[in-house]
């Protein structure tokens, strides 16, 4: 009988805790959701020393999927052991498929963890508005299970609506960073440039041009630059809703 998908759990030899940084599970965040666009991921979800994942994919692409993420993680963070070998577990009917959503998902309050208070190691984010990169899986979530809403997510997982925020401006870079699944703002990446513009959006007259430069870390001619160029109107919505994320968490 044909299986709906496949729930993949990873954990590291030594069962050391996979990203103990805030940083460091953001990476994992970017790896697995970098990945999972081409296996239909629906959630995934760290919980200190194991990873967990449910992707609608068959049997092999399961396989290659979980050695794919494993191999990224390991060059990522610089790990010294290997992952250990698990089998991925079929998914069978749509029940199944609820279930190990709901599961992965509420991974931290099973174990009692709270060190990833903002789900950034997970596709919580991304289901909520708070972040790009893994927003494919709330379209696979709208598709696969159309019964499981958002405030279903919120409800499992004690969380409250998040609104929109300005500021702190104290804040904004960790809630860009967050917002943009990068785990710091440096150099001249596509993506850096993005997230640095979506700050300029947000931070509007509120600052002097010396401060918004000081802000960023950039030059003033670097700034003017930006400012020529159109922001994200999406990065600035998921930052503005991370920046009322922590306001409320």
């Amino acid at each position: 009988m044909p299986q709906l998908g496949y729930h993949i759990r990873l954990r590291l030899l030594d069962d050391r805790v996979i990203a103990p940084t805030a940083d460091q599970r953001r990476q994992v965040a970017r790896v697995v959701l970098h990945h999972g666009q081409r296996y239909d991921l629906l959630a995934m979800a760290l919980a200190d020393s194991h990873l967990h994942i449910e992707a609608l994919c068959d049997r092999v692409a399961a396989g290659r999927f979980a050695h794919g993420i494993e191999a990224s993680i390991k060059q990522r963070l610089r790990l010294p052991v290997g992952f250990a070998q698990y089998a991925p577990e079929p998914i069978g009917d749509h029940r199944h498929l609820r279930n190990t959503f709901k599961y992965i998902l509420t991974q931290q309050s099973r174990h009692g963890l709270r060190a990833d208070p903002l789900f950034e190691a997970s596709n919580v984010p991304d289901l909520l508005g708070l972040r790009l990169l893994g927003r494919y899986t709330l379209d696979n979530v709208r598709r696969w299970l159309p019964r499981v809403s958002r405030s279903d997510v919120l409800e499992w997982l004690c969380l409250s609506e998040p609104g929109l925020a300005d500021g702190p401006l104290e804040q904004l870079e960790v809630a860009t960073q967050a917002a943009a699944c990068l785990d710091n703002l440096r150099g001249s990446s596509q993506a850096v440039v993005r997230a640095r513009r979506a700050m300029v959006e947000i931070i509007g007259s509120r600052a002097s041009s010396g401060e918004v430069a000081q802000v960023l870390g950039i030059g003033l001619r670097t700034l003017r630059w930006l400012r020529t160029r159109d922001a994200d109107p999406d990065l600035v919505m998921a930052i503005r809703l991370q920046l009322g994320f922590r306001a409320t968490g």
